[in-house]
């Protein structure tokens, strides 16, 4: 009887079953709790979710254009890409926190796997398994995947573009394919606007030969990325599109400018303070504090191999790296301020070099003591990623109250009361347009008829009455959504007041108020 081999019917290698592991740990990282981690429903998410949800049911976002390319938003306008992908999800399971959040997820998961597959291009297997483990756990990318917002979407569109680019060096045909991609991330996230250029400058510098040699395919892909470019590019210099510009403000000194620049690749802004505006968790940069190791040695390692190896494409390839680096904080370093989503492009080329480095530091150990090298690396990765995951997903996680924490639960209730007006100041309560429109599921078509533009203060939403700034005279028919300091200013005006109902922070205590208020009577 033939003997049949196990090692030729084993459905998975191990290292098939390993990228699996890899790969279920970013789900696991991303997609549990995705609704309500991290707390605090901003209104970029919600202002994101409905236009979705308008695009959806009526094809036209709330301010009524059909199929917009660009969304009026808080002060800009910003590709609509998001929205459009969000689309499906929302069909099927509603507009809410999760299927507005979920194409992120799912493009960090995404993402995990495309890194994969590109520095397994670049290098080998075991380094690619290193670098989709670094961002399958990476704090920077967990936090962006569980975030309604286009910064996710252009690490995953640039790695896409860039290892069909690697690929066309053996098929000059995929080069066309990976302009259109390069192409399609310009219309992802801002700063791709200037990194994306600057970075293709740089790719056909050092790969001219190979794209002269394929002149013919060249010239078709230069076609394909500008015929996608220059209605974006068109755009920007408008008045619409430096709207974004005006709202992040520009950096015009040059010592500011590289001030800027260099904070980008600083340790301080990487390994321990990380200028994170979406979230705040002590002692964690955009990396782990132990990265500042891997990252060096890989940048070493790099270096020091370019300068003793024949340039090969493959060495070429890997000499992209290099150029990622130093052309990754150029488009953020313009804005007025530093911080992690600007930055977001260098993502996965932290990974790459943090398992290039790691890779390579185990590489000088003896047999025996490469044992001991992957146990304590083993603990340090797994104790580091345990105490972000218990911070992030615990009771101590502070996402901002001013990103929305409580505001849903506060307007569901006040919508759900018998009160007939509910007040709310804008001054207090940032763009509730898009809070109150999202979770009520205003109807689009309603509100097209009557589109609040941004320069308007003060409006009306269904029964929800927001006005700019403080009234002498107040509504004892309405309920008033306050922060909990204001019922100080109400007993000032002669009012006393009655609490109806109250969100509280889990660890910044009370942080909305519902009371309705009645004329003091003098006794």
């Amino acid at each position: 009887m033939e003997k049949i081999s196990l090692s030729k019917t084993r459905i998975l290698t191990n290292h098939q079953f390993i990228l699996l592991a890899i790969l279920l740990l970013a789900v696991l990282l991303r997609l549990p709790l995705l609704a309500t981690h991290p707390g605090g429903f901003s209104f970029d998410e919600a202002a994101s979710g409905y236009a979705a949800y308008s695009i959806f049911l009526t094809k036209r976002d709330e301010y009524g254009k059909f199929l917009p390319l660009f969304l009026e938003s808080v002060g800009d306008y910003r590709e609509s890409i998001y929205s459009f992908l969000a689309i499906p999800f929302i069909k099927v399971f509603g507009l809410n926190e999760f299927s507005t959040r979920l194409p992120a997820a799912l493009s960090g998961i995404f993402n995990v796997f495309i890194l994969y597959c590109l520095v397994k291009e670049l290098f080998n297997k075991n380094i690619a398994l290193m670098a989709a483990l670094f961002l399958a756990v990476s704090p920077w990318h967990i936090i962006l995947s569980r975030l309604a917002f286009n910064a996710n979407l252009l690490p995953l569109f640039f790695c896409l573009g860039l290892i069909l680019f690697i690929k066309s060096l053996k098929k000059p045909n995929l080069l066309i394919l990976s302009s259109l991609t390069f192409g399609l991330s310009t219309w992802t996230y801002f700063p791709s606007r200037g990194f994306v250029p600057v970075f293709m400058i740089g790719l056909i510098f050092i790969f001219r030969n190979h794209l002269w040699k394929n002149r013919g395919k060249t010239i078709i892909s230069s076609a394909t990325f500008l015929l996608i470019f220059i209605p974006l590019a068109v755009f920007w210099f408008s008045p619409e599109g430096m709207a974004r510009a005006s709202s992040v403000g520009l950096v015009t000194s040059l010592q500011q400018l590289l001030y800027h620049y260099l904070t980008y690749l600083s340790p301080k802004f990487l390994f321990i303070d990380g200028k994170r505006e979406l979230a705040d968790i002590p002692l964690v940069g955009q990396l782990y504090i132990f990265e500042i190791i891997t990252v060096t040695a890989g940048i070493f390692f790099i270096l020091k191999g370019n300068q003793k190896e024949e340039l090969t494409n493959k060495r070429k390839a890997q000499s992209l790296l290099l150029l990622w680096l130093l052309v990754y904080p150029f488009p953020a370093a313009f804005a007025s301020q530093a911080t992690d989503t600007r930055g977001v492009i260098g993502l996965p080329l932290f990974a790459i070099l943090s398992a290039y480095g790691i890779c390579k530091l185990y590489e000088l150990f003896s047999d025996r003591k490469k044992i001991y090298f992957r146990f304590v690396s083993a603990v340090i990765l797994t104790t580091s990623v345990l105490v972000f995951s218990s911070y992030f997903f615990g009771k101590h996680f502070n996402f901002e109250t001013k990103k929305g924490y409580g505001i849903k639960d506060a307007i569901i209730y006040a919508d759900k009361s018998y009160y007939s007006c509910v007040v709310v100041k804008n001054k207090l309560f940032r763009n509730m347009r898009y809070f109150i429109a999202f979770y009520l599921k205003y109807p689009p078509d309603k509100y097209q008829v009557n589109p609040i533009d941004k320069s308007i203060k003060e409006y009306n939403i269904g029964k929800f009455r927001v006005i700019s700034g403080d009234r002498n005279k107040l509504d004892e028919e309405c309920l008033y959504f306050i922060r909990p300091y204001e019922t100080s200013q109400i007993t000032e005006k002669g009012y006393d007041w009655t609490e109806v109902h109250s969100v509280k922070h889990p660890s910044a205590g009370e942080v909305i108020k519902l009371v309705e208020v009645r004329k003091t009577v003098a006794e």
